[in-house]
Parts: C-alpha cells; structure tokens; sequence
C-alpha cells in the first residue's frame, strides 16, 4: 500500500494492538473514545484500524489523519447492494446476448452511461439507461447498511461529509433509505457530472460544495475507478475491501474491512482513541 501522502493538513499516528480482543497490547499511554464529535472544529480527526498483512498474528495498527471532510463512495462503503447490482446487469447483459460475468468484472466504481455506451456502443444509450434505472429503482428492497457505516455518518456533521456515486441521484436515494442511511446535504451523482470515475470531477465538486480544500479531504472507496478518482483529485484514498481485493486496492494510502474500523474524534494533541470493530455490532 501506499505512503500516507506528504502535506501540511495531514498528520499520522499509530498504534499497534493484538488482534485477540482478550490481550489487548497498548503501545501508547493514553486512548479515547467519543461519544459524538463536533466536526464543524476543523481539521478533526479521522482515525482507521489496519490489519497488517505482513504480521502472522493479524497485528492492527490505528493510523490518524486530520481532514476537513469525509467522503463516501456509496455502493460497497456504506450500503450493500452488491446482489440487485449484479442482478440487474446480468439481465442487461441477457438483454444484448453478453457475457455476464465478463461485463460483471467491470462495472462496480463506474457509471451506467458509461459501462452502456462500451459494451454495446450502436443501442440507444438513453433509452437503455432509463431501462436500467428503472429496474434498479424497481428493485432496491435487499439493499442493506455496511458494518459502521450508521455509526460514522451519524457522529458526522452534516456539514462534514458528503457521497459521491457512479448511480443515478433517484438510485442514490432510494439506495441509502433502504438501508435506514441519512441522504447527506451534499450528494453528487451521476447525474452532476460529465465525466465519471476514475475522473476527479465528482470528488472535486464534493469539496468546493463543503468549502474543503481537495488536500484535507479523506475519500473511502471499494473498486479502483473509486480509488483513481480521489487520487487525481490529490485526496487520502482509502480502500474498503467490500467488493475488491487488498491487492486490487494496492494503489490508496490505506486499506480497510469496512467502516467499523473508523472512528472520528477532535483533533487534540496526544489523544487516541481505540476501536473495536466488533463492538458496534453487538
């Protein structure tokens, strides 16, 4: 994985403790957990539990970043839709007598507009769009909420975070309400951009909507396309292993399960809080 990238708003931390929630090893004096941040104090602080691949034990490693917002992919980071998203290009792929899993390997990260007008270059792109955006708002009741994700968004400010998807903003919608998430006050789809990822536009347009600088956002994605974006757009990346490899999301700053691995706090100096993933689950 890759360095933590080297800036003025950035700052990093680390901890290691055991696996093993029964042995806990605290490398540090002191750790805090929040009860709920007030992220509109920036930077505040965003802090991620890695397990290390190259201990035998499963050492993790508590790593701390200052930003001043936090951005969310949707799909496969907050909300698991991975089931109806395969469902229904499967059909697409029937449709137009494709072979699914190959058209399946490409499309998470990426807009419909843009996997359509690839795949099957000659149909009507708008007209096959809207066939497949209806399907999807037709079909979203077995979308479910990702481990932490409720958590993290609601210790929040909403003035402090954003999404930013590859689907449409009705899909988008209809998506986070299925799985009990807030619709956040600044949510860009595909709908608001030209280009979709791996292009920086949407990230982009994210910030300057939450008067952040791009360099003190921290982005959490699950495909490359996701990862590409942020980076171009000089963001921290880091990879949830929902619907990728740790291999295949080798190019962000950090690798994570899910986002019961992040917690927040104010930033404070010497302070450091510890997260069980776990326990926001029992």
């Amino acid at each position: 994985m890759g360095q933590n990238p080297a800036s003025s708003d950035e700052r990093g931390s680390t901890i290691e403790v055991a696996s093993d929630p029964g042995s806990v090893a605290i490398k540090r004096s002191s750790f805090w957990i929040p009860n709920r941040v007030d992220t509109r104090r920036l930077p505040f602080e965003v802090s991620l539990m890695v397990r290390s691949e190259l201990s035998p034990l499963g050492i993790l490693t508590l790593v701390g970043f200052s930003v001043g917002a936090v951005l969310f992919d949707m799909d496969g980071v907050l909300v698991d839709s991975t089931a109806a998203v395969e469902r229904h290009w499967r059909e697409f792929a029937s449709r137009h007598r494709l072979d699914a899993e190959t058209l399946i390997s490409g499309i998470h990260g990426r807009r419909s507009s843009e996997i359509i007008a690839e795949c099957v270059p000659h149909a009507d792109i708008g007209r096959e769009l809207g066939w497949m955006e209806s399907l999807e708002l037709a079909d979203a009741s077995d979308v479910s909420v990702l481990p932490g994700a409720q958590w993290l968004t609601e210790h929040l400010h909403p003035s402090s975070w954003a999404v930013v998807t590859s689907g449409a903003r009705s899909i988008a919608e209809a998506r986070l309400a299925s799985a009990g998430l807030a619709t956040p006050g600044v949510l860009i789809t595909s709908d608001d951009v030209i280009r979709g990822k791996p292009d920086p536009s949407g990230y982009l347009q994210a910030a300057e909507m939450l008067g952040i600088s791009p360099q003190s956002c921290i982005v959490f994605e699950d495909a490359p396309a996701g990862i590409a974006a942020a980076l171009a757009a000089a963001m921290v990346a880091i990879g949830v292993s929902t619907t990728h490899t740790t291999a295949e999301l080798s190019a962000a700053h950090q690798v994570i399960e899910n986002l019961s691995c992040v917690s927040v706090r104010e930033r404070l100096p010497l302070v450091f809080e510890l997260v069980d993933p776990g326990a926001r689950n029992r």
